[in-house]
């Protein structure tokens, strides 16, 4: 028996749907693309959602259009945990990271948290908050924190899609957010990102980086001929800004379309899972994260936490050699990673992102877990932690 990190089953209506793509001719950004992003952007309750060819894309356009505002060298508060492409973008931009603790109970930035960041780095400019595996961070909290330091936020909320705070989505508390469309996320489309925003400026800085950085990639009309009136330059190939070339495909819209269709339904079956998960650790006194009262989450994994490394090692080793896929949370703290240490001021306490990378790991949560699964989990646990033996 096996439990693994992530499981995704795709439907007839989506294997038809890429076939129609396949088969129509045209398979790269079209119509498909735009019909997923405005569903999109009425799921999130925004105006506006860019399609990127993954959520390490979305972010990093997202940061590059927030740059647009700042000036070089400005520091940029992000979480210290995290994954790597919610830093890197700030560094790619030119702006300067500057990490900030987490809870351990919630694994997010909490308003203590942002309080003592901001005293250390009074002239902070911008704020980046990930949600951390499914679990909304308090952004209410953190922009009363922010009121008389304001500064633009922005989301990663590439671990956390449908989830809610106050009633709120995810990724619509800022200037900006990003979703990852990953094999291993809520939804997928094998490969994908979205920026959203109610910004049409934003959005469109987005629409122009993602596509080498030409008009074409305006959606406004009246916004690209006052673009292109500016220039003698054939319109179809007139550069404005920096770019790349993060495009999705067809292919990857044509699942997203049907996948966003079922995701409520899909998110309803993982709080089911998490609910068991839940009591099945109590019954070990394994702790598990905190969520806020005002929150209906749907977890992206099951992360615990074990009083020290050694125990936490010894219960990844049992769970692993007994089929249950383990990892990680995300990246633990980041500047323990060489990579990111040389662009970060040195002797940062960052005991909870530390306590999180010494002590945390999490297992698989996802809508196709199954009771005889969640059987394995639960003798699996006795047989480590009451040394029963699991049958």
């Amino acid at each position: 028996m096996k439990l693994e990190l992530c499981h995704q089953e795709f439907s007839k209506e989506e294997i038809s749907e890429v076939v129609a793509s396949l088969t129509s001719g045209f398979v790269t950004m079209g119509d498909k693309v735009a019909l997923f992003e405005k569903n999109f952007a009425e799921y999130i309750g925004v105006r506006h959602a860019v399609m990127v060819n993954s959520g390490s894309s979305a972010n990093l356009l997202m940061v590059k259009a927030l740059a647009k505002r700042l000036s070089p060298g400005d520091e940029v508060l992000l979480p210290a945990l995290s994954w790597s492409t919610t830093f890197w973008p700030v560094v790619q931009s030119g702006l300067k990271p500057v990490l900030v603790d987490c809870d351990p109970e919630t694994l997010n930035i909490g308003p203590e948290q942002l309080e003592e960041a901001l005293q250390r780095h009074p002239s902070a400019k911008a704020l980046i908050v990930a949600h951390i595996m499914g679990n909304p961070a308090p952004m209410k909290e953190l922009q009363a924190v922010l009121y008389d330091h304001p500064m633009p936020i922005l989301e990663d909320s590439c671990e956390t899609l449908g989830s809610t705070y106050y009633g709120q989505k995810t990724g619509s508390f800022g200037v900006a957010g990003s979703f990852s469309f990953f094999y291993s996320h809520h939804m997928t489309t094998i490969e994908g990102g979205m920026i959203v925003t109610d910004d049409l400026n934003f959005a469109e800085r987005c629409r122009v980086m993602r596509s080498h950085g030409w008009s074409r990639g305006l959606n406004d009309p009246v916004f690209r001929r006052e673009v292109e009136a500016l220039s003698d330059i054939d319109p179809r190939f007139l550069f404005i800004d920096e770019g790349y070339n993060l495009r999705p495909t067809e292919l990857n819209a044509a699942i997203g379309i049907h996948q966003l269709a079922s995701l409520d339904k899909r998110n309803t079956k993982r709080k089911i899972v998490n609910r068991k998960m839940m009591d099945i650790a109590r019954e070990f006194s394994v702790d598990t994260i905190k969520v806020y009262e005002e929150t209906d989450v749907a977890l992206f994994a099951f992360p615990v936490m074990l009083e020290n490394e050694t125990e936490r090692d010894a219960l990844s080793l049992h769970l692993e050699s007994n089929g249950i896929q383990t990892r990680p949370i995300v990246a633990g703290n980041l500047a323990r990673h060489p990579g990111m240490a040389k662009h970060l001021a040195s002797g940062l306490k960052l005991n909870g992102a530390n306590k999180v990378s010494d002590c945390g790991l999490y297992w698989g949560l996802h809508p196709y877990v199954t009771d005889e699964q969640l059987m394995h989990l639960e003798k699996t646990l006795a047989s480590h932690f009451k040394g029963v033996k699991a049958a």
